[in-house]
């Protein structure tokens, strides 16, 4: 074979193994991003409960990982994440855990933040950098947080939830009228209704929603509603009363007092203090 030739085949051959080679190890730093972790980083995504992308108007998403080095160094990352979710952080050797992570969003022309639950339960304990790390997160608009879980998932607590939470209470005296409303029974059933009046904040099309509970004097709290997926929406009501007579609710939400309305409007909003999602207090009377 002439010399020419052979220079080509080699060359050609060298193309090929070249391809090969870049298919078979590939750059986790390029496409989707890394799926499992390679010694020396720490790796993950970011993604909804589902696994689909986060929704919503994304400003930032906060990871944190903070170790000790083998010279036996404080050593702290923040690692950007990618807008496909993907984050990839080369680590110095060592032991490492993650702190909580928290993701930043826009919506109604505010800026919230909310925590990222961590997949598994490895990311507070401490990892060696040589094997690999991989740690997932996704983002909960709604649902039941781990703490919540664990403490029995009260009505009135926020922190069981990551939802919106409504706080409902039957009025005991109207300063529209000057009089005391009609008493309502131990044992009425509560029928509360939210139509929704606009986008969530993860940008989905949230789902009316209907909540019943069993009014009693001594205590109100279990009338809350503690995790409706953050978004406006429309509120009403009806009693059935022990007897089986139904009547309808009359409510006061925020900047309705004195008066009382056959529904009510609420928005998203936030409380600074508790750090919380919420809605303002809405109280409510028999018609």
């Amino acid at each position: 074979m002439p010399m020419r030739q052979k220079l080509l085949l080699v060359v050609l051959s060298l193309f090929l193994m070249a391809g090969c080679s870049e298919e078979e190890g590939g750059d986790a730093t390029q496409g989707t991003g890394p799926t499992q972790a390679t010694g020396g980083f720490a790796v993950g995504k970011v993604t909804m409960a589902d696994g689909s992308p986060l929704r919503g108007e994304v400003q930032d998403i906060g990871i944190s990982i903070g170790g000790v080095s083998e010279a036996a160094e404080n050593v702290s990352y923040s690692p950007a994440v990618k807008p496909d979710g993907t984050y990839k952080q080369k680590l110095s050797p060592g032991q490492y855990r993650f702190s909580p992570a928290r993701l930043t969003l826009m919506y109604d022309g505010q800026q919230y933040q909310f925590p990222l639950e961590p997949v598994g339960s490895a990311w507070n304990k401490d990892r060696d950098a040589a094997e690999g790390i991989t740690q997932d997160f996704v983002w909960k608009p709604s649902g039941p947080t781990p703490y919540g879980q664990s403490q029995g998932l009260e009505n009135g607590n926020h922190t069981h939830w990551y939802g919106m939470s409504v706080s409902i209470r039957a009025d005991g005296w109207r300063n529209d009228i000057s009089a005391a409303p009609a008493p309502v029974p131990d044992g009425t059933k509560l029928t509360f209704n939210f139509k929704p009046t606009g986008k969530a904040i993860d940008a989905t099309d949230p789902q009316p929603v209907t909540a019943e509970r069993t009014f009693t004097t001594n205590y109100s709290g279990p009338l809350d509603v503690p995790d409706l997926l953050p978004a406006p929406y429309e509120v009403t009501g009806t009693a059935t009363l022990p007897d089986g007579t139904t009547k309808p609710l009359l409510w006061q939400g925020k900047g309705d007092y004195p008066g009382y309305k056959p529904s009510v409007s609420i928005k998203v909003e936030k409380d600074n203090i508790l750090s919380r999602i919420w809605s303002p207090p809405l109280t409510f009377v028999i018609e």
